[in-house]
């Protein structure tokens, strides 16, 4: 009698296992790579961005918290009314991450902050502004494609400000952040 219950409760429990790639993903070490797809500044009377490019990696054990690095470009619009920064100015933002992802069986919830800097790279005025401290938080939803693979969408919430070296004056150049990615578990 003992035997057909711990029989039973094996089976359900290899079945559970077997249809939620979140709970299966758990057991193994996962990477995953994204893009930006948006960034909008928080503060719209210092500029207003173009378009944005880069790279967001992650890795993660089982159980522990994970890490990642973020490393994108922001391109600010010429825009004569709001050309604080000058012409052709990028924002150049580096941020290591530390993350969690919830113990969520059939999606995978992650949450996470990080910290890092943000600069300005521009031709004419690059000299003229310090390097920014830059922090964040996020949180991120995947859903599985494959046992061992996903898609995830995140929303990060980035706070940075950069400083005129001539005179002190900060600019905030904080804002959000919208990316998409792909995580494989091994």
């Amino acid at each position: 009698m003992l035997n057909k219950k711990l029989f039973s409760v094996l089976i359900t429990g290899i079945m559970l296992c077997s249809f939620s790639s979140a709970a299966f993903a758990e057991l193994l070490f996962t990477v995953s790579a994204g893009v930006p797809l948006q960034y909008e500044l928080k503060d719209g009377k210092v500029a207003e961005t173009e378009s944005v490019s880069g790279l967001l990696m992650h890795a993660s054990l089982p159980f522990l918290p994970g890490i990642g690095l973020e490393q994108y470009e922001t391109k600010l619009k010429n825009n004569s009314s709001k050309q604080i920064f000058g012409s052709d100015v990028k924002l150049k933002t580096q941020i290591w991450d530390l993350f969690y992802q919830l113990p969520i069986p059939i999606i995978d919830v992650t949450v996470g902050a990080g910290f890092g800097t943000t600069k300005l790279d521009c031709t004419d005025c690059s000299s003229l502004f310090e390097e920014g401290v830059t922090t964040q938080y996020y949180a991120q939803v995947g859903f599985p494609l494959f046992v061992i693979a996903g898609i995830h969408l995140s929303h990060h919430t980035v706070f940075s400000t950069i400083k005129r070296k001539s005179d002190g004056k900060t600019y905030n150049v904080g804002g959000t952040l919208t990316a998409i990615g792909v995580s494989i578990g091994f």
